[in-house]
């Protein structure tokens, strides 16, 4: 993962490979932020995230057991979505397991990883756009699009 960086890590140069633009920002703003580094403070691309999803899949950064756990519901939400390690569990309109993780939901640079294992695909977006129809992401409503293209077309 060569283009990904924690809040503060990142300079002008390397912003611009990952999709942001600091000259707006103060000099205060662009240092760390420990407010931001756990729920959203990480700039990636698509490429390094899937990057992730490989190490994890293939236990490359965990145990095989270890893995495991990440996914398995260990709770619900109160709409009935699984709840894992960094991951939630759900069903699909065809009624297949999706397992996804996100950055923030919230306005800035935010991702969606959705991973379709009985389908085997994997849908990664990366957005700068905030909250769009009905409080949900730009990443989510674009990752939607996508999932339902590929369903529709069999795929």
């Amino acid at each position: 993962m060569k283009n990904t960086y924690f809040w503060g890590e990142i300079d002008d140069l390397n912003a611009r490979k990952v999709g942001q633009k600091l000259d707006n920002l103060s000099v205060q703003s662009r240092g760390r932020n420990w407010g931001h580094i756990g729920s959203g403070g990480i700039y990636s691309t698509s490429a390094d995230l899937f990057k992730l999803y490989l190490a994890i899949k293939s236990n490359k950064l965990l145990s095989a057991e270890t893995t495991k756990l990440f996914f398995l519901s260990h709770r619900k939400s109160s709409s009935g979505i699984g709840i894992g390690y960094g991951w939630f569990i759900s069903q699909t309109i065809r009624n297949t397991t999706e397992y996804w993780t996100r950055g923030n939901e919230d306005w800035g640079h935010n991702a969606v990883l959705r991973w379709f294992p009985d389908e085997n695909i994997v849908v990664i977006v990366c957005s700068n756009a905030g909250e769009k129809l009905e409080k949900t992401t730009a990443n989510r409503v674009i990752s939607d699009e996508i999932i339902k293209t590929i369903f529709d077309k069999g795929f």
